[in-house]
C-alpha cells in the first residue's frame, strides 16, 4: 500500500515568493542582454539595481523585512503568491472559498485582509477576486467588485508593484549604464524577436517552484512598447531616486541610423554638423530622454536641407537624378533617388517589421 501511495503521490514543490521568481527572470534577461553585446559587468549592475529595489521595498536586503511592501497594505490588495507564499506543508496557492461581501465598515475589512495575510487558507490571483463568487445579482456585492477594482487598478499603478513588466525596466536601467548605445527600441524588438525572454517567462522557474492558483497570472504580459517601457523606467527611476542616467553620443546614433536607413552619407554629415551647431533642448520633465528622437530629429532636419521635403522638390531632384543615373555605369556611379528609395521603405513597412516607422511619428 505504501509502495502504491509514493508511486501517485505529487510533487507539490516549495514555497515561494514572487520576488524569487521575478529574480530569476531577470537573471535570464541580464544573461540574455549580456549574450547580445552588452558588457559582462551589467549582471552585477542589475543585481544592485535590484537589490536597491527590494530594500527600497523592505521585503529584501534591509534590516526589518516585510511579507509585503507598503503598497499592498495602503490598497488592502494584492496577490495570492504575495499574500500567502504558502508552507512546505501546503506549498500551493488554492482558491478561497467563498466568502460573503462585507459591509463598508474599515474595521470589518482590515480583519478581512489580515485574515487573508495570517489564516490558513490560499488566496486567489487578487484580493478583488474574493468577490468573485458572489451573488451578481446583488447590487452590493457589484458596487464592493467595482470599490476595490478600483483600488486594484491604483495599486497596479505604484512603482512597489512588482510585476513582469518591471524585470525589463530594472535590466534596462543596468544597460544605460553599461551600454547607453542599447535604445528603447532595441529592447522591444529583441523582445519580439524572443531573445530576450519576457513574452514567455513561467518555463525559467525550477521545478520545485510549481504554480497555482493564479501563479500563472504573474507571467503574463499585454500590450509592451517603447512608451509603456519608457514609463516604467521613468517611475522606477523616481522612486530609487536615480536622478541623472548616462546618455549615449548622438553622433553615434546620428551614424546608426542613416545607416539602417540606407541614407547617403552627405545626409550623415550634415546631420552630425547641425547636432554641434543647434544644441537639442529637451522640455521633457522625465528621466530617461529619448535621444533616440533627437537622432532622428537632426537626420529629418538634414533631410530638409538636402531634398527639400516639401512634397515638390524631393520628386524634381528624383527626376533629375533618374535621368542623370541613365547617363552613367550603375557599377561605378549609384545615385541616391529620393523616390526609389521611398519605394523601399513604404514595402519595408507592409511586408518587414519597421523599427523607424515608431520612432518618425512624433517628430
Amino acid at each position: 500500500m505504501s509502495q502504491t501511495y509514493c508511486e501517485n503521490e505529487v510533487d507539490l514543490g516549495r514555497p515561494w515568493t514572487i520576488y524569487e521568481a521575478y529574480q530569476i527572470i531577470i537573471i535570464a534577461q541580464a544573461e540574455a542582454l549580456v549574450g547580445l553585446g552588452a558588457k559582462e559587468e551589467l549582471k552585477d549592475i542589475i543585481f544592485t539595481i535590484w537589490a536597491n529595489y527590494l530594500s527600497q521595498l523592505g521585503v529584501a536586503f534591509c534590516d526589518d523585512e516585510r511579507i509585503v511592501p507598503d503598497v499592498v497594505e495602503k490598497f488592502r490588495v494584492g496577490r495570492a503568491r504575495e499574500l500567502r507564499r504558502g508552507s512546505f506543508d501546503t506549498p500551493l496557492n488554492k482558491k478561497m472559498k467563498k466568502t460573503t461581501i462585507l459591509e463598508k465598515d474599515s474595521t470589518k475589512e482590515k480583519s478581512l485582509f489580515d485574515e487573508i495575510l495570517e489564516s490558513e487558507e490560499n488566496t486567489d490571483d487578487s484580493f478583488i477576486k474574493k468577490f468573485d463568487s458572489s451573488d451578481e445579482g446583488d447590487s452590493k456585492n457589484k458596487s464592493q467588485k467595482k470599490f476595490y477594482r478600483k483600488r486594484y487598478e491604483k495599486a497596479k499603478l505604484s512603482p512597489e508593484w512588482m510585476n513582469l513588466e518591471k524585470t525589463i525596466a530594472i535590466c534596462f536601467i543596468g544597460v544605460l549604464h553599461t551600454n547607453p548605445e542599447i535604445l528603447l527600441h532595441d529592447i522591444v524588438r529583441w523582445i519580439y524577436e524572443s531573445k530576450i525572454p519576457f513574452l514567455s517567462t513561467s518555463h525559467l522557474l525550477p521545478s520545485n517552484m510549481v504554480l497555482s492558483g493564479g501563479d500563472q497570472s504573474l507571467f503574463k504580459v499585454g500590450k509592451f512598447d517603447t512608451k509603456f517601457l519608457l514609463k516604467e523606467v521613468n517611475k522606477l527611476c523616481t522612486y530609487l531616486v536615480l536622478k541623472s542616467l548616462p546618455a549615449p553620443d548622438i553622433k553615434e546614433l546620428i551614424m546608426r541610423f542613416v545607416k539602417e536607413l540606407y541614407l547617403p552619407n552627405e545626409v550623415m554629415h550634415i546631420s552630425c554638423n547641425l547636432a554641434d551647431r543647434i544644441p537639442y533642448l529637451s522640455s521633457a520633465k522625465t528621466h530617461y530622454i529619448r535621444h533616440d528622437h533627437q537622432a532622428m530629429a537632426y537626420i529629418i532636419l538634414g533631410l530638409r536641407l538636402v531634398f527639400g521635403i516639401d512634397d515638390s522638390t524631393e520628386y524634381l531632384l528624383s527626376e533629375y537624378s533618374s535621368k542623370l543615373q541613365e547617363c552613367l555605369h550603375p557599377d561605378t556611379t549609384r545615385l541616391f533617388i529620393w523616390t526609389d528609395w521611398k519605394k523601399l521603405h513604404i514595402y519595408k513597412s507592409s511586408e518587414v517589421f519597421d523599427l523607424y516607422k515608431e520612432l518618425t511619428c512624433d517628430v
